[in-house]
């Protein structure tokens, strides 16, 4: 079930020094009514509170402010993952489905590629429940058991509506939903993508002035994850195309020929979606629209 999060401004990245550069998001001129309560929210506040920017989106470079509840939660974590030589001796005979993950991933994001071992080197001493929390679910899908551990990561990994939402807390959001459909549980994975879709929206990650290449990748992975689950379940999408502009291309950013395809065939299949939502007989124009936009596609 998504959480509710509260609306604020977020931040965006600069990419070039590590910093983070104040970004209006969804409490805008398009939302007058909320951007008022923000300021009267704002009022009620102490000074400390006022001065410091109430969310941040952490990327590495910048590494997050670790609450006691942070703390609370990587030790719980770190509870259940076995002595570093069996983890790392597990993840070696079972992690092939990794590379997988990360190709797919690249394939809309275009992100960098860290292989199972390394991450698992460097998530093993982090301090970040999310790193953590991947590293969880890694051990998990490569057990072939303890699935369990999914619901406990969600739990204690994904922020509430108290913390801010790094870009590490999404990707692991993106894990999550990889994991539940690689053991057969779509609707679970239908879950993970439509929290990602919904707190990436709250995040202002949809907007095409949005600066940052990594998230904004990471609001492309959960458009094409949502659009894919609901088409496989018979559930509308998460997100109207319309509020992307004239293309669902990404804006200012590089658009590479496989990234181009798969969100192309995305799209597409929010109209395969709207189409099977109709109430009555679909039209037999409405499905050759299809296919000249399957042969557009290259299909």
């Amino acid at each position: 079930m998504v959480r509710h999060h509260g609306l604020t401004h977020e931040p965006a990245v600069n990419h070039e020094g590590g910093d983070l550069e104040e970004e209006p998001a969804e409490a805008d001129e398009r939302a007058p009514f909320v951007s008022m309560l923000n300021k009267a929210e704002g009022s009620m506040e102490s000074h400390s509170q006022i001065t410091r920017p109430s969310h941040q989106i952490p990327s590495r470079k910048s590494p997050p402010f670790y609450t006691q509840s942070s703390s609370d939660a990587c030790l719980k974590l770190r509870s259940v993952l076995p002595e570093y030589d069996i983890l790392i001796s597990t993840l070696a005979k079972n992690g092939a489905w990794w590379s997988s993950f990360r190709q797919k991933v690249q394939a809309i994001c275009q992100g960098s590629y860290e292989d199972l071992a390394a991450f698992a080197a460097r998530a093993y001493t982090s301090n970040d429940p999310a790193e953590l929390g991947m590293l969880v679910v890694a051990y998990a899908r490569s057990t072939g058991h303890n699935y369990h551990l999914y619901g406990l990561v969600d739990k204690l990994a994904i922020p509430d509506s108290e913390h801010s939402y790094s870009a590490e807390a999404m990707e692991l959001l993106l894990l999550l939903a990889k994991a539940y459909s690689d053991i057969g549980q779509p609707r679970q994975s239908w879950m993970m993508y439509r929290k990602g879709l919904a707190i990436s929206e709250v995040m202002g990650l949809y907007r095409r002035e949005m600066v940052s290449p990594h998230l904004k990748s990471i609001w492309w992975a959960f458009y094409h994850g949502d659009r894919f689950s609901s088409l496989l379940l018979g559930l509308p999408y998460g997100f109207n195309d319309a509020h992307l502009g004239p293309t669902v291309e990404p804006y200012n950013m590089p658009v590479y020929p496989e990234q181009r395809f798969v969100l192309r065939c995305a799209s597409i299949a929010g109209k395969i979606i709207d189409r099977n939502m109709m109430p009555g007989k679909p039209s037999s124009a409405s499905s050759m629209l299809l296919d000249e936009l399957w042969d557009e596609c290259g299909l």
